[in-house]
């Protein structure tokens, strides 16, 4: 019997290399033909196939890829080693797309281009087994592709994109998992259809899902979803469906119609689908992950904007109008209205976003007061509470409301202090989901905060005042230079705050730490804080603690707590050389860093216990000799520019404390 070689075509520009592969497929039994350009191997392969072609990548006048193309368009049975000195991922990606069966990298010896051939030699199949071989190179790129940031919208569109062309499903439906009930994300063939849930375990198509495995559906026309979207035709045969899990938890799900040439599905088509599927849900639980980081993220980011500019809003309208801006842009919910409700001069005070008509402010009375007694205690119970209503100056231009949806209230401060109530009002039914849950809680938390540190008006706001004068004249019976001193510190530290624009709110909290920030001399012995010369070691460490003795005693008193820092930091430095903690630059509060440069300034200016004093210009120029060592530069600056703008000698007028006012 006459055996016949097996026929192999070598394209390659270096002679050497090319002589090489011929005598090494002539040594395994190929009838070889060698050629040197493009154009003599797409001359070649136009007669008799070769079971073999060897090219290299780069030729003088065609690439590999093309002889590729040009081979597999005429002999797909052909084997083609592609050969090349300049490998690299996408050219082995791109060759392997193509049908290339090896990718093989110059130099190589004798043996690794023999394993080569015997591989090739091995893997030939017949034609209809290539045919329907797994499309691992259109696999590993869809894989590459999902590796990209995508939401959880356009892993989906790409998944269907590719389970489309590569099954070529008549139709094909992706369905995606929301807030437990199932929605059509994306559709080919069929006309846009809104979100429709699947009841669990009701439908063929529901327990397929379940399965969580590959399944056929037959009896299509018994799914009440699927007949909701596909036609008579479509219903009467096989449906293919794959769920979409990750981690054990069921995503969603691919549901294909049968294919319009007939051709039945088969194990390779489930085998397929599932590996797209898998693949799918990997990325879209990944999409998930990204979005709810993303979620979080701006969520915190608005809560923390809102908690620095919270102190800033006088109770009332405009505060519960900056608190709904802040749960708009981090509730999943809409909301038809926000009640703030605080206990004010004996009466329970109830602010409203809105305008109510009488009948809804009605039951927002019966609800806010009933839940009021409920946080307060059972004490109040007895008890007869005043309600008042007030959505005066509220920037809000939208009309009464009529109706009172789903109200979530949520109370204030601390059990037991008469604290108050937020109410946020729904704007559809149902609760709030648990991440909306938890936004206001958070927003909750940092209004009670802010509550307890702000200067309230009115009465209350007296009371700060008392507290702060009744510890100023404790100072000053100690030591009457000290009145002075604190005053004009005070003064000093109010013309900082105004030039930095900030709040009325923070301009007064300001004026109490400037005229507070000595008290803890109250703790030091006479000896320490009356001498005029300069101190030993160790009265220079006595006289340090009088920050923390000023903390401590501002801690126990009934003042905002946000005046603590200014008066325990304002002896830093801005280079760090200060004290009691060595803090540097920004991390200096802005409040201690401005009391710190108006005291300095006083003191250089006053001459205290003795000292001869400074004019407004000296004392200038060593604030600014110190600028970015011992102040902040930019605040000696505003400072320079505050003072140039007074004429003659300083003010009379006296800070808030001292007014009463």
């Amino acid at each position: 019997m006459i055996m016949v070689k097996p026929r192999a075509l070598v394209v390659e520009d270096e002679a050497v290399i090319r002589r090489f592969c011929g005598r090494l497929l002539e040594g395994i039994g190929y009838q070889t033909s060698l050629a040197s350009m493009g154009a003599e191997a797409l001359q070649a392969i136009e007669g008799k196939p070769f079971d073999l072609i060897i090219t290299d990548l780069r030729l003088p006048d065609l690439d590999g890829i093309q002889i590729l193309r040009a081979v597999k368009e005429r002999h797909l049975q052909t084997e083609v080693i592609l050969i090349t000195a300049y490998p690299t991922l996408d050219s082995a990606l791109e060759s392997w797309k193509e049908g290339a069966a090896y990718y093989l990298r110059k130099p190589f010896t004798a043996d690794e281009f023999q394993a080569a051939v015997e591989k090739c030699r091995h893997a030939r199949r017949p034609e209809h087994e290539l045919m329907t071989s797994p499309p691992w190179v259109e696999i590993l790129e869809f894989s590459r592709a999902l590796l990209q940031p995508l939401s959880s919208n356009a892993v989906g569109d790409l998944l269907l994109q590719e389970v489309t062309r590569m099954l070529q499903p008549a139709r094909a439906l992706l369905l995606l998992e929301e807030r437990g009930t199932l929605r059509v994300a994306s559709t080919r063939g069929l006309s846009p259809v809104q979100a429709t849930p699947i009841p669990p375990q009701t439908s063929p198509l529901s327990r397929a899902l379940q399965a969580k495995t590959p399944t056929l559906i037959r009896e299509g026309s018994q799914d009440p979803f699927l007949r909701l979207l596909f036609s008579e035709a479509d219903l009467s045969r096989t449906f293919l469906c794959s769920p979409l899990i990750a981690r054990g938890r069921l995503l969603g799900g691919v549901v294909l119609a049968a294919r319009g040439n007939g051709i039945p599905w088969g194990e390779e088509d489930e085998r397929l689908l599932f590996i797209l599927c898998s693949h799918g849900a990997l990325a879209l639980e990944s999409a998930h992950l990204s979005q709810d980081r993303q979620r979080l993220s701006a969520s915190l980011d608005n809560l923390a904007h809102w908690g620095e500019s919270i102190r800033s809003y006088p109770l009332g309208p405009q505060l519960l109008s900056a608190l709904a801006g802040l749960l708009s842009s981090v509730l999943p919910h809409e909301m038809s209205a926000l009640f703030l409700a605080l206990p004010r001069k004996g009466k329970l005070t109830i602010f409203s976003s809105r305008p109510l008509k009488q009948e809804v402010l009605k039951q927002v009375q019966e609800e806010m007061i009933a839940r009021f007694r409920q946080v307060n205690g059972c004490a109040m119970r007895g008890e007869k509470i005043e309600v008042e209503f007030s959505w005066k100056d509220c920037p809000s231009q939208l009309p009464p409301l009529a109706t009172l949806g789903p109200m979530t209230v949520l109370p204030l401060g601390q059990v037991g202090r008469s604290g108050g109530l937020l109410a946020l009002v729904a704007s559809k039914e149902g609760p709030l989901d648990p991440d909306g849950q938890a936004s206001l809680r958070i927003a909750t938390g940092m209004l009670s905060l802010a509550l307890d540190c702000l200067i309230p008006p009115g009465a209350a706001r007296e009371d700060y005042l008392l507290v702060a004068r009744a510890l100023l004249a404790t100072l000053e019976a100690k030591d009457p230079e000290l009145r002075d001193h604190s005053f004009h510190t005070a003064r000093y530290a109010k013309q900082l705050a105004l030039s930095l624009g900030l709040s009325a709110a923070e301009v007064e909290k300001l004026i109490i730490a400037g005229m507070l920030h000595d008290v803890g001399m109250i703790g030091l012995g006479e000896a320490v804080w009356r001498k005029t010369g300069p101190l030993s070691p160790e009265e220079h460490r006595e006289m340090k603690r009088h920050v923390s003795i000023g903390a401590k005693i501002l801690e126990s008193v009934d003042l905002p707590r946000d005046l603590i820092p200014a008066v325990y930091h304002h002896h830093e430095h801005f280079d760090g050389g200060g004290y009691p903690e060595q803090r540097k630059g920004e991390a200096i509060p802005l409040g201690a860093r401005i009391v710190g440069l108006a005291e300095a300034y006083e003191a250089m200016t006053t001459g205290r216990y003795g000292r001869k004093p400074s004019t407004r210009s000296e004392a200038m120029r060593e604030l600014e000799a110190r600028a970015g060592t011992q102040f902040d530069p930019h605040l000696v600056s505003l400072f320079r520019a505050s003072l140039s703008g007074e004429a003659g000698t300083p003010e009379k007028e006296e800070p808030c404390c001292r007014q009463g006012t």
